[in-house]
């Protein structure tokens, strides 16, 4: 109604967030929400944009592959909000058990330890999304991936 009157106004109420978790059987789920409602939210897992056909959110989605899950909120037939994009990267270590031996810091905790393996390859504009930040001591990360493995090569993905 604003725009066929030509205000200006502000979409950030229909923007679509995401959130990325390990549950206890060690699968990614990736919940997506708006601040409308939810059923009005659409989204790919191949990385297109997403348009009035594409999947209607109903649930979290469980993530078993490297993807790019790109979502936005549809009212009326139309978009109405920007596009949210997520890129999903797995590996090995993706979703095992993690311990940390020293906590990070309260004010970079956002997820805790479940964020260093679940799968999310964090970018610049998300910048501290779901970070996780250490203060006065060193990084010691036990990643149990349930079986003898080799590895060629770690590398992290943030």
């Amino acid at each position: 109604m604003l725009d066929e009157k030509g205000i200006k106004h502000s979409t950030a109420i229909y923007e679509v967030d995401g959130k990325a978790s390990v549950d206890q059987n060690g699968k990614i789920k990736y919940e997506l929400s708006s601040a409308n409602e939810p059923s009005r939210i659409r989204f790919t897992t191949d990385g297109s944009e997403p348009i009035i056909n594409s999947n209607v959110y109903q649930k979290p989605l469980e993530i078993t592959k490297s993807q790019t899950v790109k979502s936005a909120y549809f009212e009326d037939g139309k978009k109405v909000s920007a596009t949210t994009s997520q890129d999903f990267v797995i590996t090995k270590s993706t979703a095992k058990k993690i311990t940390l031996e020293y906590q990070p810091a309260e004010a970079y905790s956002v997820g805790g330890a479940s964020t260093l393996v679940d799968g999310i390859k964090e970018s610049l504009k998300n910048h501290g999304k779901s970070w996780l930040g250490f203060s006065g001591k060193d990084v010691i990360v036990t990643i149990d991936v349930g079986t003898k493995m080799e590895f060629s090569t770690i590398q992290f993905l943030r």
